[in-house]
């Protein structure tokens, strides 16, 4: 039991694709002594394929291009959409915590599919901002849409659409595979 308690813990602490691999390995002859070490392993292994993936740039820039072409088109440029709350709310399944991917100071990102009429569906990622309390919080988001509409770089993530509803404002963008950045850094130092 002790061996399959410090397998865990490798798994928990490992911070690099190879402490991931090394974790795995240790945790594997002991999943049958503990329950929550088979979830563990699994997550892991699915971290360590995102990481994966994350080395592979083009892979990552494929992934976010491949919505952003299939997205509505104004001329070359994409469309900005206003967003209902309701999609967003069915795409990231109520902003559940399992739909979650990243947690910041003002807002949480979750993971959806959008419908879109001629890919079936789009991989997004919905960044739900904290309550707007006041009629310049939503002027500053206004103001960041505006801003992001502008943006055209090709290390930037395209705008896709928005929604201004006071109890979850939210900005659409395509879902880039590969982990986070700061996993990414990680990788690359």
């Amino acid at each position: 039991h002790g061996a399959a308690m410090g397998a865990l813990k490798s798994l928990d602490t490992a911070d690099s694709p190879s402490a991931l691999r090394a974790g795995i390995a240790a945790a594997r002859p002991h999943v049958g002594a503990l329950p929550a070490l088979a979830e563990e392993v699994s997550a892991a292994e699915s971290k360590l394929e995102e990481l994966s993936v994350a080395s592979d740039p083009a892979a990552v820039e494929r992934s976010g291009m491949a919505v952003a072409a299939d997205w509505p088109h104004e001329g070359d440029q994409l469309k900005v959409l206003p967003i209902p709350l309701a999609p967003l709310q069915e795409a990231t399944e109520q902003f559940s915590s399992a739909s979650m991917v990243g947690k910041g100071g003002c807002a949480s990102v979750y993971r959806g599919a959008l419908p879109h009429p001629e890919a079936g569906s789009c991989l997004v990622a919905v960044k739900k901002m904290h309550e707007v309390h006041s009629s310049s919080e939503l002027q500053a988001l206004e103001r960041e849409i505006t801003i992001l509409r502008q943006c055209r770089h090709p290390h930037l993530l395209p705008l896709l659409g928005h929604c201004l509803d006071l109890a979850a404002p939210c900005l659409v963008f395509p879902l880039m595979t590969g982990g986070s950045l700061e996993s990414r850094l990680r990788l690359a130092a």
